[in-house]
């Protein structure tokens, strides 16, 4: 399952090969697909800080969708009204779902950093956990983009960052694809 994911996910974004370093790609297609690894310590931390915060076992595979204070991806839909926003947010609530009792090797979950400046469709989305510390802001998620970023975190720690994902779209590829655990 963990390498079905994987390679499911390198198909779709074309990302380079794994370096134990911090790895730009290069091409116009995966310009915002970096590879990284933590270091042992820095893994342990990670996966102790989802346990003890926010009750997630760590998995095989952890796909964490982070928004960010005061970005403008969403603003548009602002000036929806709040029935038409939570619409939108029991859709993705949905896919996330999904993905978590078809994968059993995987986890997927959203989270935003502290702050009181987000568009409606973080602002009333009460299943976000908040990132309180900023210890995942600090960790993976160092440099804001609209839009969010995701981490697509591996058992080996690691980790592929994709900057500026409005639609959390691995998820959805990842639930439309024929093959489950």
């Amino acid at each position: 399952m963990k390498y079905f994911l994987l390679s499911i996910f390198i198909l779709i974004f074309s990302c380079n090969s794994l370096d134990s370093q911090k790895t730009k790609s290069k091409s116009k297609e995966d310009k915002n697909i970096e590879t990284h690894k933590f270091s042992e310590t820095e893994f342990s931390n990670f996966k102790e800080y989802l346990q003890s915060n926010h009750n997630i076992t760590p998995k095989d595979t952890i796909i964490i969708k982070y928004e960010f204070n005061k970005e403008t991806c969403w603003d548009m839909l602002d000036l929806e009204d709040d029935d038409y926003i939570h619409g939108i947010i029991d859709g993705r609530q949905k896919e996330i779902d999904k993905f978590n009792l078809l994968h059993k090797d995987g986890v997927a979950f959203r989270i935003r950093e502290e702050g009181k400046n987000f568009n409606k469709v973080v602002s009333l989305d009460k299943r976000i956990i908040v990132d309180k510390s900023s210890f995942l802001r600090n960790l993976i998620f160092k440099e804001k983009n609209n839009c969010g970023n995701t981490a697509i975190i591996l058992k080996d720690g690691t980790y592929y960052l994709r900057k500026t994902d409005p639609h959390f779209d691995i998820i959805q590829v990842l639930n439309k694809s024929k093959r489950h655990d």
